[in-house]
């Protein structure tokens, strides 16, 4: 699908940081597929339901005694349905996480654990892009709360197409638009974890 509809989202390839012969892939459209052998074979994996993915992350936060990732997120591509999954039990069960966006998809997604508090940053649009996105929002989900934040830099009929979080210094982020054509497409910057962004 490198030139599909979504090719812009991701991440979707993903090494388990607890075992590097698990490797997670979500597809355009033929679902999560896991390897258990550093990408020699790989299986589909049927708990999965949804066949379009634009987005995987595993939480690092390990689960004692397990010898594998057991929390995985996976980014969904629709706008009728839940758009984030979880699994908790290393991909054996999937759920909707509770009080995620409705009516936009997940673009991309990073990761800031900010003086105690542990957060996802995602960037939302109302199509998969690149092309298509008349609505969106850059939305703050804390971790261990459950508990979702819309930290927006600026709401108008665009999407959200990127997120990132500075690997120094957790609590700036970067977030830029898509699909905004006028004036143009603008990157944003937080140094307060979203509470407030320039452009």
């Amino acid at each position: 699908g490198g030139n599909e509809d979504g090719r812009n989202t991701g991440e979707r390839l993903l090494v388990d940081p607890r075992d590097g012969d698990v490797l997670w892939l979500g597809t355009n459209n033929r679902g999560l597929w896991r390897s258990s052998d550093r990408a020699q074979t790989w299986a589909r994996v049927d708990s999965f339901v949804p066949t379009g993915v634009t987005l995987l992350w595993i939480d690092p936060l390990q689960t004692a005694g397990a010898e594998t990732s057991q929390t995985i997120y996976a980014g969904i591509a629709t706008t009728s349905g839940p758009s984030l999954q979880r699994s908790r039990d290393g991909g054996a069960t999937w759920a909707a996480v509770p009080g995620a966006p409705s009516g936009s998809m997940p673009q991309h997604v990073d990761y800031a654990p900010v003086a105690g508090a542990r957060y996802l940053f995602f960037a939302y649009a109302n199509a998969l892009g690149p092309n298509g996105a008349t609505a969106g929002a850059v939305w703050r989900l804390d971790l261990d709360l459950d508990q979702w934040t819309n930290v927006t830099p600026a709401p108008g009929a665009w999407g959200w197409g990127g997120v990132s979080v500075d690997a120094r210094d957790t609590s700036a982020v970067v977030a830029s638009t898509f699909d905004r054509w006028g004036p143009r497409d603008e990157i944003y910057r937080s140094t307060d974890a979203g509470v407030s962004w320039t452009p």
